[in-house]
């Protein structure tokens, strides 16, 4: 029998979970770092994404983020385990850093190769004792027999293999079937399994299992009669009837039915080749909790996640209907698995809330590439942007090289009257890149973040409020700065449940300054552009948790400690060091964060319009948000120089107002900041696809081989040569130093799932 005949007829076991998930693996980006204005407003820190189609799990899970902001005391609050963050596309730093560890690995592991080669053969022709001597040098005490490493695969696996075991070759043709009566007819050359038959693939690690089996050799022909089971690594596809045509490659599945995870699939008739599958007349279904969220983030918003909001006070939008279902009709769902592109298609969308109708859709089209590490659609894009006004456009998404997508948007704008323009977004797994224009304020701006390792990254823009962590978001003229940030959470520090968080930030950077200015602000435009090496740390210590979930009552009291240096081009410095409390409240549906610094510092910064310190000796913050009732909330943020010593000569240094409307599935905030002139404008749908229902006509996957995954190799760490032959050791005799090891990170950290 021929191998991929049979994988491409179950091959339905891997591309289902692809197709009803959406682009599994997407993660929500949440809000990047905190500004002047509160967490609980969504800041244009840092463009990331303009929206984001994912199953609605930040980075951090609910009780995580509840813990960390102390809404909740929990003793095990762990963060969520993530998915790689850029799948097998590494950024190109940390793949040349770990391909430069394993080249002196690999020469390490074969040095001491020869060392153990040298021993072993000792071991044999000298019986005398001193089989561990060689030239004197001692190499082990006590020491079973070691192995001998067979070869260092040089391929993408980087696999380490030792001599000595056995493996049994089974040929891609073997098939092994089993049942409780097996008959053969000589006229029709049939092969008949009845009495709970199994047919079994060990290469492609598949059963088929049904009431009856018949395979005919002549015709190469195997049908699988009622309760039929296909089973591969877990998975399992039920129908009807199976026919598999292994001479033409194809496969012919009667009423579909399975389930993959909450997600139930079903189809009256499924047809599969090495080229496509086609399902009919189908139902995607869900029985379980599936939040799906969509937001555009372009602008910022208004934040939930601080609100701890029980499930009897929560709004929906089947209050309006009083049905608690969303079902979807779809003509045709259309799954492109490119080389480097997974594109979905979905034309004649009908969108019911129950029997309601609410909308309709011709067409949607959704990217991304193989690892579903990012998300692009042809939705329209509609937001605002300092200094470019409103805008709104629609979307055309473009796939090019390197699994990367370009889109397009035509677009109209408003800034003290209309005007027209467009904008251009770049998307990779490590890169995205913004660049608009609109012709109301002849303004133009480009935003973009790419990927050098883990932790560390180029930001650079135009005329767009790039990310200056607690210091807040400022404007340049031009910036282009690497980026190296990371962190740590000690626990306990203080008593049970009082943590120490620390973080810092090194960057590196050219910065032209700005033509624009805050309101009210006369500062001279500084120097036309300038080098800025900077250091920012923070220490975050808890002091003190309460909460009362059942009468929504919550506290919280930390202690910060901010500082940050930098030193420009011609030696001008700006060090600023600051100290304070931060209480966080909930009483009911009214929250609110209140902080305070106590700040001193020493600023002769040459780009006097973009990064000066504007919060003085004293500053206080204040945000405050209320949940109305179950349609609406307001928020207002402040940030206050008490002294008023900043260049505006005024106290509120930011002063934002925002209204949320809509149940919390879908919610509008719009707002405004007095000080920044910066219009907020966003839309959060969120949605449970619980007892919800897709309708289809027809479901076509194209090459769904390339459907599954990426094919590019993935790369890890080799173990050090200390960690390769360390089993050979006994445990209760320490192994010498007997080579050299280079000290690289844990290999389980560089791990590329």
């Amino acid at each position: 029998m021929k191998k991929h005949i049979i994988l491409t007829s179950l091959i339905l076991t891997l591309t289902v979970p692809s197709v009803t998930y959406g682009f599994d693996g997407m993660e929500f980006t949440g809000n990047g770092l905190g500004s002047g204005l509160a967490d609980m407003f969504v800041q244009e820190e840092f463009y990331e994404s303009p929206a984001a189609l994912t199953p609605a799990t930040a980075r951090l899970n609910d009780k995580e983020q509840l813990f960390q902001q102390g809404a909740i005391v929990e003793e095990d609050a762990a963060q969520v385990a993530q998915k790689p963050k850029f799948g097998k596309t590494m950024p190109m730093f940390k793949r040349a850093r770990i391909n430069i560890t394993n080249y002196f690995r690999r020469k390490d592991i074969e040095k001491t190769q020869k060392l153990l080669d040298d021993w072993n053969t000792a071991t044999k022709t000298n019986k005398s004792g001193d089989a561990n001597k060689d030239n004197g040098v001692t190499l082990f005490d006590d020491v079973e027999e070691l192995p001998t490493v067979k070869s260092i695969n040089d391929n993408s696996e980087k696999t380490l293999q030792l001599t000595g075991g056995v493996k049994e070759q089974i040929s891609a043709n073997d098939v092994i079937l089993d049942a409780e009566y097996i008959n053969f007819d000589e006229k029709t050359m049939d092969v008949t399994a009845t009495g709970r038959p199994v047919m079994e693939f060990p290469p492609q690690e598949t059963k088929i299992k049904a009431d009856k089996i018949v395979y005919n050799n002549v015709t190469n022909i195997l049908k699988a009669y009622d309760n039929v089971q296909i089973i591969k690594q877990g998975s399992v596809i039920n129908g009807d009837y199976v026919q598999i045509n292994l001479n033409e490659e194809n496969a012919i599945i009667d009423r579909i039915d399975t389930q993959k995870g909450v997600m139930k699939i079903t189809a009256k008739k499924a047809t599969a080749n090495d080229k496509e599958i086609v399902m009919t007349d189908g139902q995607l279904s869900s029985a379980g909790d599936f939040p799906i969220k969509f937001e555009t983030a372009m602008v910022g918003g208004f934040d939930y996640k601080q609100f701890v909001i029980s499930d009897d006070d929560r709004s929906f939008v089947s209050d309006f209907s009083g049905e608690k279902s969303m079902n979807v009709n779809i003509k045709e769902i259309t799954v492109d698995a490119k080389k480097r592109h997974n594109v979905v298609s979905l034309k004649g969308i009908e969108v019911y809330n129950g029997k309601k109708h609410l909308f309709d859709i011709g067409h949607f089209e959704a990217h991304s590439n193989k690892d579903s590490t990012y998300f692009e659609g042809n939705y329209p894009e509609i937001g605002s942007r300092n200094p470019m006004g409103m805008y709104l456009g629609p979307g055309y998404v473009f796939d090019i090289p390197n699994g990367s997508t370009l889109k397009a948007i035509p677009l109209v704008n408003y800034k003290s009257g209309f005007g027209i323009g467009g904008a251009l977004r770049y998307k990779s797994a490590t890169n995205v890149t913004d660049f608009m224009y609109g012709s109301a304020n002849d303004a133009f701006v480009l935003k973009g973040k790419q990927y050098l390792d883990d932790k560390f990254y180029l930001q650079y823009g135009m005329n767009a409020f790039m990310n200056e962590w607690f210091l807040g978001a400022r404007m340049p003229k031009y910036a282009i700065e690497a980026v190296y940030e990371d962190g740590t959470n000690i626990r306990n520090v203080l008593g049970e449940g009082r943590d120490l968080r620390f973080r810092n930030r090194f960057g590196l950077g050219y910065f032209g300054d700005t033509k624009y200015q805050l309101k009210d602000e006369h500062l001279a435009q500084g120097k036309d552009s300038a080098v800025r090496l900077r250091y920012m740390a923070e220490m975050n210590q808890s002091l003190f948790k309460y909460a009362n979930e059942e009468k929504q009552r919550f506290l919280s009291l930390d202690f910060l400690m901010q500082g940050s240096a930098a030193v420009y081009g011609e030696g001008e410095t700006q060090f600023i060091g600051r100290v304070g409390p931060r209480l966080h409240t909930q009483y009911k549906y009214w929250m609110q964060n209140i902080g305070y610094f106590a700040s001193a510092y020493e600023d002769h910064t040459p780009l006097l319009r973009y990064d000066t310190y504007r919060y003085g000796h004293a500053n206080l913050y204040l945000n405050e948000a209320l949940r109305i009732n179950k349609w609406l909330a307001v928020g207002w943020s402040i940030y206050a120089n008490l002294l008023k010593e900043a260049p505006n000569g005024k106290m509120l240094q930011e002063n934002a107002f925002i209204v949320s409307i809509g149940p919390d599935e879908l919610k509008v905030n719009l707002g405004y900041d007095f000080v920044r002139e910066r219009t907020y404008f966003n839309i959060i749908m969120g949605m449970n696809v619980k007892n919800s229902t897709v309708n289809y006509k027809k479901l076509v996957i194209k090459n769904p081989d390339r459907l599954s995954g990426s094919s590019e190799p993935e790369l890890k760490l080799l173990p050090s040569s200390e960690d390769m032959f360390k089993p050979a050791v006994k445990k209760s005799t320490p192994a010498k130093q007997y080579a050299e090891v280079i000290e690289i990170q844990d290999p389980e950290r560089e791990y590329i799932q």
